[in-house]
């Protein structure tokens, strides 16, 4: 589960004179495992709003000082009755342009008719089993609670204008629901905060980024939360950097023509030849090791960053030494983690 990002392009070059090594760095594209696991046996899901919208008068407020320099806080009131709507609404998108479940359906009709927004409350086994007839999905993700808050003030500067700020802050609760009623996992609970700055003269924005009206900024904050929603319950591929030792010109350009199992070969060789530069066979072990994380098999991944950091550690001389040794440490306890996430990962496959 990892694709080269710009294969042929190397990023940076650095020459460390001390070791007369080149060290070259790559972009992977690496995906992570979904924090929710849905079953491989559900192709098709719903989304319903089983939200209650906060008060128009809650959440919201202004920082002002007195002319004593006190502190006083005016609540602002902000319609917010579409904002459960909108947020399913959203996630129904984002879900859909993703291609993970055969079909993503949306139920247009909120659930509750209470009044506790804060509450987070399940729904009732009989009702998934029925919504999920009724929609002819295998699962339901449940929007329970969505409350979002804000914090705007002003700054006045010396020069006759004004930084203003808004810090926005949202907490979301999703439930996941097989079909026949039961929970599939627990509680997705998400908080999550955003924040604008801007400099103005009067009405003029001065600075390039500025401060949104409330009511847009609200609407980001829910396409924003959306999007994170929706990569909890999906797999996604995200950039790292890796780093390897350029000391074979051969092994290099198999890996600026994409040829890692041809660079594998020719550092695998150099490795069982050499005899006596212990810090040239650190080396070795780990380009071997990122060889072998390009090409799928964190195992042998893992067997050879170990190496690497037992004969970095044996052969420290120098603050070089010594920074390849920290830095293989680094990568044989991300490869750790990369070997955990590829176990959930199968589980996640839908191919």
């Amino acid at each position: 589960m990892t694709r080269l990002s710009l294969l042929t392009t190397i990023l940076s070059s650095v020459l460390f004179c001390v070791s007369c090594t080149s060290v070259k760095t790559i972009v992977l594209d690496v995906q992570k495992p979904a924090e929710i696991t849905i079953p491989k046996t559900i192709a098709s899901i719903g989304i319903v709003n089983n939200a209650v919208p906060q008060p128009a008068t809650y959440g919201h407020r202004h920082l002002k000082y007195t002319e004593k320099g006190e502190r006083t806080y005016d609540e602002v009131s902000l319609p917010a009755d579409s904002n459960c709507i909108l947020l399913t609404e959203l996630l129904f998108e984002e879900l859909s342009g993703m291609n993970y479940f055969n079909n993503v359906s949306l139920y247009e009709y909120p659930l509750r008719e209470d009044l506790a927004f804060e509450d987070v409350r399940r729904i009732d086994s009989l009702d998934v089993i029925e919504l999920a007839e009724i929609m002819n999905v295998d699962a339901i993700i449940s929007l329970d609670r969505f409350v979002v808050g804000s914090l705007s003030y002003e700054q006045p500067l010396s020069f006759e204008a004004e930084d203003r700020y808004l810090d926005m802050k949202m907490n979301t609760v999703f439930h996941i629901y097989s079909k026949n009623g039961n929970l599939i996992s627990p509680p997705l609970s998400l908080s999550d905060s955003v924040y604008w700055q801007g400099m103005y003269d009067g009405d003029f924005q001065i600075s390039y980024e500025g401060v949104p009206e409330l009511s847009d900024a609200v609407k980001g904050a829910i396409a924003y939360i959306a999007s994170a929603s929706a990569a909890s319950f999906v797999p996604q591929w995200i950039e790292e950097y890796r780093t390897y030792y350029g000391d074979i010109k051969e092994a290099n350009k198999k890996v600026e023509a994409d040829d890692w199992k041809g660079a594998l070969e020719i550092w695998q060789a150099s490795y069982e030849a050499e005899q006596k530069n212990m810090k040239k066979k650190a080396r070795l072990a780990g380009n071997i090791a990122l060889a072998y994380e390009i090409i799928d098999n964190i195992k042998e991944a893992l067997v050879w960053s170990d190496t690497a950091v037992k004969l970095f550690t044996e052969s420290a001389e120098t603050s070089v030494d010594m920074q390849n040794k920290e830095n293989a440490e680094s990568y044989h306890t991300h490869l750790i983690e990369r070997f955990r996430e590829f176990k959930v990962l199968d589980l996640q496959d839908r191919d």
